[in-house]
């Protein structure tokens, strides 16, 4: 019991002085610990020491490095939040991208699914009922841009997101507390001079040198002041923090910025973005001005990817004007800065400007839809639209089309299927899709034509599709359909329909003639060995055969005697669905028919005298070949 007690006296002696110097040590290490922060600084880049030639003052001296770095992590923070926006706005990209797969796809399935339909309906028809039935020249329909790699190019802007992230870039650290000038001067005493300088010339040109930059040193040019007015400390600091971030990532990640005003215009533009972002989701009230605040935003970051010369900034200033809707910026941007992207990235940069113009098509034909006008208002933003394609300009150019601005409109008679709804011709449109293989086959014809002449007057003359052969009709109704065309004042009759074989169609193109009109008539599709019309009948019509932009023959496409050739390969149309209007892209003779009728309607337009025969004789007479067993080319006829 003694020793216990000795035990407990003793602990009670000492426990309190054991408390206060556990005390002491705390405190002196705390203490210690504060002085070595106050005096030296956090680890990262050191504070460059300034100086302004013939102005430096102690105070400026202490200003200038907290002015830097507080300017340093403003300009990180908007550029991370730029990072952030750029993956959001990418993500919403790719729902919107899937949706216009899935659209365009039905559209391609739907047609291969109706094309097998048809072409069995017409073997299993019976030839008792049906000994004299006709089918639409089949087209091939397939979607246009490779839209795999589409969705491919625009992951590279993920990559430009991960590279502008300032996550890993250091700060510039300074002390953390102010200094009076006895202990300043104490400490510049013993601490080494910072290897970092800034020093100013006249408030114009600002030194920099050190290893905070890669370069070790530069000299910056800063903004010219306005007339009158004196350059603040910011303004003067501002280029300075750029710079040095620019010089961080473009070591970090390899973009060069080229220059403080390039990061200056990134960092501005993708700041805007980020505040865009950020806020709800515009309402059709609020749309307009968002999509201009999006425009500035891609003004700022292709202005940024001018001055650096970097083709990645200007791929997300094409991507910015795309989410703007802004798609003539969004196609100038890769058209005009071809030259920058870089060898394995061409052939995305052209499959990004194929969807962009794919979505300028829609984006004005849903635009035209919206308000369901009446008077082919539909029609003609559609086919003008389709006009704006390097696909349409190249036949143009092939075949001579587009020199008569001021021409009068020449009509043109379409024998197929109804008024498209969504055309709006003859009552307000409605964006209802076409059911029938012949109603969607003379949407696709009429497109073709109107889009290649804008004086082509597209007239519809429905014939009736057989119940049972979808796709298929039978003479007689063909014939009734024509007649009803003939009574028109169309100088122009489009009749894309084949087997054309018997000797009753000879009187019928005949009397065609002697009426001065002209009738234009597929090849067919079955290849060089066979046709869907006689030779005979060729000379009593005009046949077209279909080539492609190359002036080539078409692997599909049949050859008749006497026949003009004309682009029907691989033609772009607007197809409605349920779920919007889309691109795609259908080839074949049908389409070479709609191509020769819009050579014979500015043919027209410039000779009106030119009527059936001596029309078909004059288009003949301009026709152009390459050699012998080549494709005489359709050109329309101008007058000496």
């Amino acid at each position: 019991m003694e020793t216990f007690a000795a035990v407990i006296a003793w602990a009670l002696a000492w426990l309190p002085r054991v408390a206060v110097i556990s005390l002491v040590l705390t405190a002196v290490l705390w203490l210690a610990s504060q002085t070595v922060k106050w005096f030296i600084p956090d680890s990262g880049d050191p504070v460059p020491e300034f100086e302004m030639v013939g102005q430096t003052t102690a105070d400026m001296k202490t200003f200038l490095p907290r002015l830097l770095n507080a300017e340093f992590m403003r300009i990180k923070a908007d550029l991370a939040s730029g990072a952030d926006a750029v993956n959001r706005q990418l993500k919403a990209w790719e729902r919107e991208f899937q949706e216009t797969r899935r659209r365009r796809d039905s559209v391609v399935e739907d047609a291969k699914r109706r094309g097998e339909r048809d072409r069995t309906s017409a073997q299993e028809a019976p030839a008792t009922v049906n000994p004299d039935m006709k089918q639409v020249a089949a087209s091939d329909v397939r979607g246009g841009v490779d839209l795999a790699r589409v969705g491919e190019a625009l992951k590279q802007l993920e990559l430009l997101s991960t590279a502008i992230t300032t996550t890993d870039v250091p700060d510039i650290k300074i002390a953390n507390v102010e200094l009076g000038p006895v202990l300043r001067w104490l400490i510049d005493l013993f601490r080494a001079p910072s290897t970092n300088k800034v020093v100013v010339f006249d408030s114009d040109f600002a030194l920099i040198e050190g290893p905070i930059i890669r370069e070790g040193r530069i000299i910056l040019a800063l903004d010219t002041p306005a007339p009158g007015a004196q350059r603040t400390a910011q303004q003067m600091v501002e280029p300075i923090a750029y710079h040095i971030l620019s010089s961080k990532l473009s070591s970090k990640a390899s973009i060069d910025f080229g220059g403080w005003t390039a990061m200056r215009d990134f960092v501005v533009g993708a700041k805007s973005l980020a505040k865009l972002v950020s806020e709800p989701k515009p309402g059709p009230a609020e749309m307009a001005t968002w999509r201009a605040d999006m425009v500035k935003a891609a003004q700022r970051v292709e202005s940024a990817g001018v001055a650096a010369r970097e083709w990645q900034f200007l791929a997300l200033a094409s991507f910015l004007f795309e989410r703007a809707a802004d798609f003539d910026n969004a196609i100038r941007i890769l058209d005009r800065y071809a030259e920058l992207a870089p060898a394995t990235s061409q052939d995305d940069r052209k499959a990004r400007l194929e969807y962009l113009r794919e979505r300028r098509v829609v984006s004005a034909v849903s635009a035209a839809l919206k308000t369901r006008p009446a008077g082919g208002a539909v029609f003609a933003a559609t086919a003008d639209s389709l006009a704006n394609l390097p696909e349409i300009m190249a036949v143009q150019k092939l075949h001579r089309l587009g020199g008569v601005p001021d021409g009068s409109r020449v009509k043109v008679a379409l024998v197929a299927g109804i008024t498209p709804p969504w055309f709006g011709v003859d009552r307000p449109a409605e964006p209802i899709p076409l059911e029938g293989t012949v109603d969607q086959y003379g949407s696709q014809l009429a497109q073709t034509v109107r889009a290649l002449t804008p004086l082509a007057d597209v007239v519809f003359f429905p014939v009736k599709e057989m119940p049972s052969a979808k796709g298929s009709i039978i003479t007689n109704e063909l014939l009734s359909a024509l007649d009803t065309a003939m009574k028109s004042d169309a100088p122009i009759i489009i009749l894309p329909f084949g087997p054309l074989l018997e000797k009753i169609w000879a009187r019928v193109f005949e009397k065609v003639l002697e009426q001065e009109r002209l009738i234009i008539v597929p090849a067919g599709n079955s290849g060089p060995e066979s046709a869907d019309i006689s030779d005979e009948l060729a000379s009593k019509t005009l046949v077209a055969e279909s080539i492609d932009v190359d002036g080539t023959y078409s692997g599909f496409s049949s050859r008749v005697p006497g026949s003009l050739a004309a682009v029907g390969g691989a033609l772009p149309y607007v197809a409605v669905t349920d779920a919007g209007p889309t691109v795609v892209v259908g080839s074949g003779t049908g389409f070479a028919a709609a191509a020769l009728a819009a050579v014979a309607v500015e043919t027209v337009a410039r000779q009106p005298d030119l009527r059936g025969a001596a029309l078909r004789d004059a288009l003949v007479a301009a026709a152009r070949s390459s050699g012998d067993y080549k494709p005489k080319i359709a050109r329309v006829t101008i007058p000496r």
